[in-house]
């Protein structure tokens, strides 16, 4: 459902310019445009103490790296969380963006409230459905195998927000991502959960629309990270932080 077909969405807002759209392409297809750099030079990381000697090692880092990238990983988060809350409602689904009144525990034995305070990202109820759902969103940079990081993160989202969730009778599903594009199957999951409780003849324009809005979101990001590097002579000083 996620793939680079997504990159042109049914509504302007969720459509990427001409420009990123062509860079994200070229990205998927493993290119870097020429007008996007016609002369590569290595760069250095003094932060990670690494050079980077390749097109490929550049932007690997960069995708991990927001001093290089200059987008911080708050910024990709609450851009894709907007995106889908932006979808949502489009649809009639009742939407609330980090909502409150979920009481987190320290641990499962404990009954002391925690002492950081934690709220899921965003809250879905359609119209034909009498049923909340809650998601977390996370997106992570890969590791060697595609899908083991988002996997790691939905499950850690799930240890984090599941027993106050459900402590409310509301379902809480997380929803993972990498910066490679990938998407963990719980993604779906959220979108047909949802869907669901939509009239019928919606569910497949809705889903056809929230996963174009989240996967032009992740490509952008991707885009621009590449476009900012090859624009900016800046020096990296400060590490990447998966959200």
């Amino acid at each position: 459902m996620y793939s680079h077909q997504r990159y042109r969405a049914a509504c302007d807002y969720d459509r990427l310019p001409d420009i990123t759209y062509k860079v994200a392409l070229a990205l998927r297809l493993n290119v870097v445009p020429r007008s996007v750099c016609s002369t590569f030079h290595a760069r250095y990381c003094p932060r990670h103490d690494k050079t980077l000697l390749t097109m490929a090692e550049v932007i690997n880092h960069a995708m991990r790296c927001d001093s290089l990238s200059g987008i911080s990983a708050a910024t990709r988060h609450n851009h894709i969380k907007y995106a889908m809350r932006n979808v949502a409602c489009r649809y009639g689904v009742e939407v609330a963006v980090e909502p409150t009144g979920y009481v987190y525990f320290e641990n499962a034995s404990s009954t002391r409230p925690a002492d950081v305070q934690r709220r899921p990202d965003i809250r879905f109820k359609a119209p034909l459905d009498n049923k909340y759902y809650v998601t977390d969103l996370t997106i992570v940079a890969p590791d060697d195998i595609p899908g083991a990081a988002a996997l790691r993160a939905a499950e850690n989202k799930r240890h984090i927000h599941s027993e106050a969730v459900h402590a409310r009778n509301h379902i809480f599903i997380p929803f993972a991502a990498e910066t490679s594009g990938f998407f963990a199957d719980c993604c779906d999951k959220l979108v047909s959960c949802i869907a669901e409780g939509l009239p019928e003849h919606q569910h497949h324009a809705f889903k056809r629309d929230f996963a174009s809005a989240c996967a032009a979101g992740i490509a952008q990001f991707r885009a621009e990270a590449v476009m900012n590097v090859f624009a900016r002579n800046t020096i990296v000083t400060t590490r990447y932080t998966d959200m």
